[in-house]
Formats: C-alpha cells, sequence, structure tokens
C-alpha cells in the first residue's frame, strides 16, 4: 500500500506536467490535437500489447516477471527526457501563494460554462467506467471460465477500441467539431459496457469492449484537447492538473463502490448498472449540447478560431 501511495503521487505529479509540457514540443496550438491524439496512440498501444503478454508471462513464470519487466521500460522513458532539448521560457509573471494559483485554475475550469460541464461529464465517464478493470477478473474467470490468458485478451480488447479511438483523433485536423466526439464517444462508452455485462459469451463480451475502450479514450482525449486549447497559458498546467485529477481520480472511486455493489449484487449488475448510468450521463450532455456549442463557439470566436456567428462549432 505503501508503495502504491508513492506510485499516485508520482503519477500526480508526472501527468498534468507532461500534458502541459506537450505543448513546448509541438510549438504550436494548431498541432496540438494531433500531438495529444500521437501520445494517446502510444499510451494505449502499450494497454493493447502489454496486458495481453502480460497474461501469458503470469501463466509461464508468475507475477513477478510482469512488475520486473514493466519497471525497466521506465529507463527507455528517462532517456527520452534527457535527450529533450526546448528553448527556455521566463515567467510571465511572480508565482503567487499555492492556494491562490489553485483556487485560479478551479476558478477557470468551473468558471467557464463548457469547461465545466466537460469536466463533469468526463467525471461521469471515469467513475461508471472504472469497474471493467478490476471486476474483469472475475468475469473471466466465473462467467467464462478461462485464466490469466483471457483476462490478458479481454483486457487487450479494451486497449484495442482505445487504440482505435486514438486512431480516429490522430486523423483529424481541428479542434472544432469534437465536442460531437465525446458526446458520442461518451454514450459509446455505456453502451460498451453494458453490452459487455449482459453478455452470454465471451465473443460478444470482445465486441463490447472494443466499443467501450474507444468511447472512454475518444471522449477523455478529446476533453483533454480542448481544454488545453482554450486555457489562458499561465493557467494551462492547473486545468489539466484539474482534469487528470478528475479523469484518473475518479477513477479509484468507481471501481471502489463497485466493488461494494458488486458483494451485494454480483459483478455483472454492477456492470450493468454502472453502464446505464454512464449512457444517462451522456444523454444529460447530448440534452444541452446546443447550448454548449454555442458558448464554445464564442470562445473560439475572442480566439479568432471561428469567423463569425456562424462559424463552426466546439
Amino acid at each position: 500500500m505503501l508503495v502504491s501511495l508513492v506510485l499516485g503521487l508520482a503519477v500526480a505529479i508526472e501527468t498534468p506536467t507532461r500534458q502541459a509540457f506537450l505543448l513546448e514540443l509541438v510549438a504550436s496550438k494548431q498541432d496540438l490535437p494531433n500531438a495529444i491524439a500521437l501520445q494517446s496512440t502510444m499510451f494505449n498501444a502499450a494497454r493493447l500489447v502489454g496486458p495481453t503478454l502480460a497474461g501469458f508471462i503470469v501463466a509461464a513464470f508468475g507475477e513477478a516477471w510482469c512488475f520486473t519487466l514493466n519497471a525497466l521500460s521506465y529507463l527507455g522513458i528517462v532517456a527520452a527526457y534527457l535527450a529533450i532539448r526546448v528553448a527556455p521560457r521566463a515567467p510571465r509573471r511572480a508565482p503567487a501563494r499555492l492556494l491562490v494559483e489553485l483556487a485560479a485554475g478551479f476558478r477557470w475550469v468551473f468558471g467557464l460554462m463548457p469547461a465545466r460541464r466537460l469536466i463533469l461529464l468526463i467525471g461521469a465517464v471515469s467513475f461508471f467506467s472504472a469497474p471493467w478493470q478490476p471486476l474483469m477478473p472475475i468475469v473471466a474467470a466465473e462467467r467464462f471460465g478461462g485464466d490469466s490468458r483471457t483476462l490478458g485478451l479481454l483486457i487487450g480488447a479494451v486497449g484495442g477500441g482505445a487504440l482505435c479511438g486514438t486512431l480516429f483523433l490522430a486523423l483529424r485536423s481541428s479542434v472544432l467539431g469534437l465536442g460531437r466526439v465525446i458526446a458520442g464517444a461518451s454514450l459509446a462508452a455505456g453502451i460498451g459496457l453494458t453490452l459487455f455485462a449482459t453478455a452470454p459469451w465471451l465473443t460478444l463480451a470482445a465486441v463490447g469492449l472494443p466499443v467501450l475502450g474507444f468511447g472512454v479514450i475518444a471522449a477523455g482525449a478529446s476533453t483533454n484537447t480542448i481544454l488545453q486549447t482554450i486555457a489562458e497559458e499561465d493557467l494551462r498546467a492547473r486545468v489539466i492538473a484539474i482534469y487528470v485529477t478528475v479523469f484518473l481520480g475518479m477513477s479509484p472511486m468507481g471501481s471502489f463502490v463497485a466493488g461494494a455493489v458488486a458483494e451485494l449484487v454480483g459483478a455483472r449488475w454492477t456492470l450493468f448498472a454502472y453502464g446505464l448510468a454512464l449512457m444517462a450521463c451522456a444523454a444529460l450532455f447530448v440534452r444541452g449540447y446546443g447550448v454548449w456549442r454555442l458558448a464554445m463557439r464564442e470562445v473560439y470566436g475572442r480566439m479568432g478560431m471561428v469567423a463569425g456567428p456562424r462559424g463552426p462549432d466546439g
């Protein structure tokens, strides 16, 4: 538990820093959607290949080798960061106190309606999609009579859908129109989770899981792209920190609640209820999409990204 706490603290510091640093590497906001999508592609390619290989490694050599190989893989990441060279930038203003800086970030996120709705929706997506991973071993063993290889294949199916989602976003040339992607992807995630929960056969379950993976990653990466695009430059790291806190932080909370519910009604009905709840949250966003779209158009207009009141939406 102590090691997991240290890992969580490290991720909490590294993730928003890396996300905010991404714009330093691509130099232009116009390339940001593709950069975020490509970053997500690498992440989800690992999610696709890693768990599938891990299932076979666990069966052959045990869990310890999986952790060892994963730890060694970080040496490559450290080497890559050491090789990066970017021009230093002077701060625009003197830093204020920590709590004041944090409060400014929260005021921006929750004071701007489009950003507020995106954060609330991605929090719901993270919370209600979370149980698929901790409950997956139960489903693989009890419902489908499988072993670690079955578990690896099921998790790999989620990663495959997520990889398709990131490739889809990487092919987009503009941030405009991502609001529709978020609405559709959130609804797709709920449908995929519900289909997985009700699937009587392994083949059918393997159909629902890629839909779930596609929806979660497409919604998360699109939200990240919009927030990084519209955030004020000196607030971007704090805005992304709030996004990461919600997107990653709601997941263990959702899993914790799901574990308690699964003790009472079983894993299958827990996943089914979470899938329905996720679809309901997506439907609420879709219901208010017209107002959200107009607000985003105004934001993009102030940034010079659209021309006139009838320009493309967000």
